[in-house]
């Protein structure tokens, strides 16, 4: 192997990816003909999450030598992160044609066709993957993902046992089962397989998923969920999840928002307002034509990109609600947060923000789950709930007056609804 590509393969599995950018230029100076050195630099951009740079490298290596099939595969996973399903698919496919026994593109190949609900010809794909390599634990984890996509949780369960088995340490692995065991409330055999990652180590970016999730199956509270928890749930769910919440589970809040604002609001001018959670713009909706300024704030971009193309905000924020408070003028006459405060414990803080900077008067308007006796508590399902005395505390301590309490069904959940309440305070 030439002693420039070995120097580079060296620096990448060090992990030294600037270190490699600069050396990979120099060579690229004194030939830049050699594909598979921009092969390599691609790889390291691709890694730093420049994809822009990642993109070019690995076209330059294409364009050189179009018969080498790694950029093919490697530009197919940029388009893929970029969420261009079809050119990556393309891109995939080259590399097939190259390369026939490629097993890496035929694991990544099967994700793109999970993404384009194509779950038949994944599962093709991915399996057939597995005839040139039998023992390829992503594979086996991959075929796992679209199982449990169709909702097939058994054959889910083999596959993700199959991967962890073959790679006993991996904690992505590992978290994604136990995941599958709470989604079925086996919550015994999920807290044990998330200890047995904090025994692992805690070398994962899941580890305060992890912990938070050990507090919840412990009965132990927390003031609030981990921002990381609450962007892969959405993330995950954003492409169906209208569909999903609506028609699966008879999710009926915006409605009720809608309404209740329409019975209150006698002009029918709801002012400035801003949509918290917005999501993929479900309450947006339903109030957008009675809105003088129409805001959407949300933490998952994956569904801020399909709130977008519904047209409904004039302007949407990937941005945490503390933040934005501490930094936006709020002069807003609705502070909207749907089924937000179910991944916050503690509200206090965000009363006391909108407290301190409001100039207008006006309402927050809000939905919580529902206990009984505990201001706020973290259940098994991850959620948080809150009691009426609570909130009451709460408005009387930021001197604001609760003006509508209503119990409600909020969705359901294991075929049975979740009880919770739709509160407006007015400040």
């Amino acid at each position: 192997m030439d002693h420039k590509i070995q120097h580079l393969i060296n620096l990448y599995n060090k992990g030294l990816f600037n270190d490699l950018i600069s050396e990979a230029k120099r060579f690229i100076k004194e030939d830049n003909k050699n594909f598979i050195i921009w092969n390599i630099l691609g790889a390291a951009y691709k890694i730093l999450n420049d994809l822009n740079h990642a993109h070019k490298a690995f076209e330059k290596s294409i364009e050189i030598e179009p018969k080498f099939s790694d950029p093919y595969n490697n530009l197919g996973i940029v388009f893929y992160e970029q969420g261009k399903l079809t050119k990556a698919l393309e891109l995939f496919e080259s590399a097939i044609k190259l390369k026939p026994d490629y097993v890496d593109v035929y694991s990544n190949m099967g994700l793109v066709l999970k993404d384009m609900s194509l779950f038949d010809k994944a599962l093709k794909t991915l399996k057939k993957g597995l005839t040139f390599d039998n023992k390829n634990k992503q594979i086996f984890f991959n075929i796992g993902i679209v199982y449990q996509e169709i909702k097939d949780l058994e054959n889910a369960e083999i596959f993700f046992n199959q991967a962890i088995e073959l790679d006993p340490k991996n904690v992505d692995y590992i978290y994604r089962l136990s995941n599958l065991l709470l989604s079925t409330k086996r919550y015994d055999e999920a807290l044990i397989l998330l200890k047995r990652i904090i025994q692992i180590g805690t070398n994962t970016t899941n580890i305060n998923k992890v912990n938070f999730w050990i507090k919840a199956l412990e009965g132990k509270n927390a003031e609030t969920a981990p921002i990381k928890h609450i962007q892969d749930i959405f993330d995950k769910y954003a492409k169906n999840f209208d569909e999903s919440l609506v028609d699966d589970l008879q999710y009926n809040v915006p409605k009720l928002i809608f309404d209740k604002l329409l019975e209150i609001k006698k002009d029918k001018n709801f002012g400035n307002v801003v949509d918290f959670g917005c999501g993929t713009g479900l309450v947006g909706e339903k109030i957008k034509d009675y809105c003088s300024l129409l805001i959407g704030v949300d933490i998952s971009k994956k569904m801020l990109f399909e709130a977008k193309k519904k047209n409904i905000y004039n302007k949407l924020l990937n941005i945490d609600i503390i933040t934005f408070l501490e930094n936006e003028k709020l002069n807003y006459n609705l502070f909207i947060f749907a089924d937000v405060f179910i991944y916050v414990g503690e509200l206090n803080e965000i009363f006391q923000l909108i407290k301190s900077k409001i100039k207008i008067s006006g309402s927050l308007v809000f939905t919580i789950e529902l206990n009984e006796n505990k201001d706020y508590f973290l259940e098994k399902s991850g959620r948080f709930s809150h009691s009426q005395k609570y909130i009451e505390k709460l408005a009387s301590m930021n001197s604001f007056k609760i003006s509508h309490f209503q119990q409600i069904k909020l969705r359901k959940e294991f075929e049975e609804f979740i009880k919770g309440a739709l509160v407006i305070i007015d400040f």
